[in-house]
């Protein structure tokens, strides 16, 4: 799509379309491969003359696995849809809600049940993601966080549910952003309370300190 909204097919085979029949050029088919197949489709879904919408068929295989939608009518898509295994249904949807050219929500359903199960977001929109939430055995419940909470485009904390219980029995960070986890908390028994703490208190990759609470023998795991 070009800067002023209108599609500009390059070098590929562009078909018109008048898809409601009233005359009026409304959708432009596609065809990218020169196979003589059509396989995209370019179209104006609101009628004031400015393309908004463009489906795909990027693997040539028959289904569309990618939809792209301009939300706010200023000629720039800024909402995807797409298969991303290639099974004939949608599966993840990404968004750039502030209209400024770059993706900064993106919902994915990992094992085709319909249920979103990855969460990723450009929370301060620097064009890249800095918070990502998983629910790792699809019980329909958050078990996995990722932030970069200094904005360099690397993950550096972490907290899990690793046992489904719906409670945090895992927490890493790398408080100095040199690649390497200083600070873990975990829990040990299950309660719902972190008892075991580990520092790397010289920053050299290493965990030099641990701080244990004790656990009364009536919280013990059996």
């Amino acid at each position: 799509m070009s800067d002023d909204g209108y599609f500009d097919g390059g070098d590929h085979d562009v078909t018109p379309l008048d898809t409601d029949q009233d005359g009026v050029i409304d959708a432009f088919g596609i065809d990218t491969n020169a196979d003589g197949v059509l396989d995209a489709v370019a179209m104006d879904t609101d009628g004031d003359g400015i393309l908004d919408t463009m489906a795909a068929d990027t693997n040539y295989d028959g289904q569309i696995d990618a939809i792209g939608y301009d939300s706010n009518g200023d000629g720039q898509l800024d909402v995807f849809a797409i298969d991303t295994d290639n099974n004939g249904t949608l599966d993840a949807v990404a968004v750039d809600s502030d209209h400024d050219g770059n993706v900064d929500a993106i919902a994915a359903d990992t094992n085709d049940d319909g249920q979103a199960d990855v969460f990723a977001a450009d929370t301060d929109h620097d064009g890249r993601i800095d918070v990502a939430v998983a629910d790792t055995n699809h019980d329909g419940q958050v078990d996995l966080a990722v932030g970069d909470t200094n904005g360099d485009g690397v993950f550096d904390t972490a907290i899990a549910d690793v046992d489904h219980d719906g409670k945090v029995d895992v927490a890493v960070a790398d408080l100095n952003h040199d690649g390497s986890v200083d600070a873990v908390a975990m829990d040990r028994n299950a309660d719902g309370k972190l008892d075991v703490f580990g520092y790397d208190t010289d920053q050299d990759g290493e965990i030099d300190v641990a701080v244990i609470e004790r656990v009364e023998p009536s919280q013990r795991l059996a």
